[in-house]
C-alpha cells in the first residue's frame, strides 16, 4: 500500500511534466538503525535460544539470554579458516536482526534513490537493504522498474565508480543505454606492489588476437576462463627468460600473462565515454543533483536514524518519505516562486484530493 502511495504521487508528477525521463542518477546513503550493536549476539544463537525455549520455556529461556548478553562483549574475534566472512554473516542482533554492522561499531541499512535528471528531481525508486549490502547490487532492479514502470525514454544512467562494475556496465549498454559509470583503472606505468609493467603498458592487437609488450614480443592467446569471464594471454617461457628487461616484467618461470575481460569491446567504449562532454557534464550535475536529496532526508525529514525496525518497516519508513519529498516538488511547481503557508497547501492539494482518499486509511493505524 504505501509503495502504491509512492507511484501514485510519481504518476502526478509525470503528468504534471516534472519527470524528464532520458537519464537516471544513482546513490546510495547509510542510515543508522533504531538499534544497539552491544545487542548482538552469534548467529548461531538464534537456533539455541529457540532449543532452549523449548526446553526450558520462554521465562527461563529469556534468563539464559540475559546471561549471555552479559557475559558477550560483541568484541570478541571469530576465528575464519581460508575465507572471508562478513561480520553480518558471524552476529545477528536481538532488536533488528536485519540491521548489519558499519562504521565504528553502528548498526544500519543502506538507503537507495533513483532519481530523474529533470531539474525537480524526483525520485523514482527507492529501497532500503541492510548495510552490508553495496551499492552497485540493487542498481539494475531500481532502473529496470523504474524504467519500464514509468516508459522512460532514457538515454543514459550515471553513478559513481561504486556502480562501475562489469554486470552493471554490460547490462545497461546491452540495452542501447549509455553507461556513465567511471570505471576502475590501472596504475601508470609499474604495479604499485611488485614494480613490474603494468598491464596498461601492453598494446592489444585486435586483428592479430594477441598483446604486444614493451619490448615488441607478442602475446598470444592462451585460454579463456569462462568461471572469471576473461581472456588470459601468455608470453613463451624462452622468450621471456632471454627478454634483458625480465626482472622489470616478470618474476615467474612461466612467460608473462596478460589478461582482460570477455566484455573488453564494452568496457573500452564505456571507457571512451569520459573524453566526452556529455559525460563530464553529467559527472558534475551528478555531485549536486543526488547528494542534496540525501541531505534533504537526513536534515529536515528526521532520516539520519530510522524510527522502525526491521527490514519491511524501514522500507516503509523510507517510501513515506521520498514521497514527502516529491509532493513538495509537486506543490512547488504548482505555486512557483511563493512560500507555501498550511491554508495555502491545502488549497492547491486538493487537485489531487482523491487519490489521497484511498490511503487515508493508512494514516490512522
Amino acid at each position: 500500500m504505501f509503495q502504491q502511495f509512492f507511484e501514485q504521487i510519481i504518476e502526478l508528477c509525470v503528468k504534471a511534466g516534472l519527470v524528464w525521463g532520458k537519464e537516471l542518477y544513482f546513490d546510495a546513503s547509510i542510515v543508522e538503525a533504531n538499534a544497539d550493536y552491544e545487542r548482538q549476539v552469534p548467529r548461531l544463537s538464534e537456533q539455541a535460544q529457540a532449543l532452549v525455549t523449548d526446553l526450558f520455556g520462554p521465562d527461563e529461556a529469556l534468563t539464559l539470554q540475559q546471561e549471555l548478553l552479559q557475559k558477550y562483549d560483541g568484541r570478541q574475534l571469530v576465528v575464519r579458516k581460508n575465507s572471508y566472512r562478513s561480520q553480518s554473516k558471524e552476529r545477528v542482533s536481538l532488536t533488528d536482526p536485519n540491521a548489519t554492522a558499519f562504521g565504528q561499531e553502528r548498526l544500519g541499512y543502506r538507503l537507495h534513490y533513483g532519481i530523474d535528471g529533470g531539474r525537480s528531481r524526483i525520485i523514482l525508486s527507492c529501497l532500503v537493504t541492510p548495510s552490508s549490502i553495496q551499492d552497485n547490487t540493487p542498481m539494475l532492479d531500481l532502473a529496470w522498474w523504474a524504467m519500464f514502470r514509468w516508459q522512460l525514454p532514457l538515454k543514459r544512467m550515471v553513478g559513481d565508480t561504486r556502480y562501475g562494475t562489469i554486470d552493471n556496465v554490460v547490462a545497461v549498454e546491452a540495452q542501447g543505454i549509455q553507461a556513465f559509470f567511471p570505471l576502475h583503472s590501472e596504475t601508470a606505468h609499474f604495479r604499485s606492489r611488485h614494480k613490474k609493467f603494468a598491464a596498461s603498458l601492453f598494446h592489444y592487437d585486435p586483428e592479430g588476437d594477441a598483446y604486444i609488450c614493451p619490448q615488441g614480443q607478442f602475446l598470444p592467446l592462451y585460454h579463456a576462463d569462462y568461471q572469471q569471464q576473461r581472456f588470459i594471454y601468455k608470453a613463451p617461457a624462452k622468450v621471456c627468460a632471454a627478454c634483458p628487461v625480465r626482472s622489470k616484467c616478470t618474476s615467474g618461470k612461466q612467460g608473462r600473462r596478460i589478461s582482460h575481460s570477455m566484455f573488453k569491446e564494452v568496457l573500452d567504449r564505456v571507457q571512451a565515454y569520459t573524453q566526452t562532454a556529455t559525460y563530464q557534464k553529467a559527472m558534475r550535475k551528478r555531485a549536486v543533483w543526488v547528494e542534496p536529496r540525501f541531505a534533504e532526508v537526513k536534515v529536515w525529514h528526521q532520516g539520519r536514524r530510522f524510527r522502525l525496525r526491521g527490514l519491511l518497516k524501514v522500507n516503509i519508513e523510507a517510501l513515506l518519505k521520498a514521497t514527502g519529498q516529491n509532493i513538495k516538488q509537486l506543490l512547488k511547481a504548482r505555486t512557483p516562486g511563493k512560500l507555501l503557508q498550511p491554508a495555502m497547501t491545502v488549497a492547491i492539494s486538493s487537485p489531487f484530493s482523491c487519490h489521497f482518499s484511498t490511503f487515508l486509511p493508512i494514516f490512522s493505524l
